[in-house]
């Protein structure tokens, strides 16, 4: 295990977190599109699952929906948990 730890991809993966400044968006596949594709394609990793050969990108074009729909409501939360979510009705204060 430590070996696997070590090996590039796992190190580019600890060395590009955190991925987003909001913690609610913390997956570098469904909360923030394109860093997962960067840091495989930046280590040379590539799928083993013979049976579904797919680029990181191709898997990643199939969240970018679910990112997409995610983002709006995880932003909204995290301001909200700062206090500083919005300045209108106050009916959350």
């Amino acid at each position: 295990m430590l070996e696997a730890y070590c090996s590039r991809l796992f190190m580019g993966y600890h060395d590009n977190q955190p991925f987003n400044d909001n913690m609610l968006r913390p997956c570098p596949v469904l909360d923030n599109p394109g860093r997962f594709t960067d840091i495989v394609e930046k280590n040379g990793a590539r799928s083993t699952d013979y049976q579904n050969l797919e680029t990181a990108k191709e898997f990643l074009d199939k969240c970018e929906e679910v990112a997409a729909n995610w983002t709006p409501a995880a932003e909204r939360l995290w301001m909200a948990s700062k206090g500083t979510a919005c300045t209108g009705c106050h009916g959350c204060r």
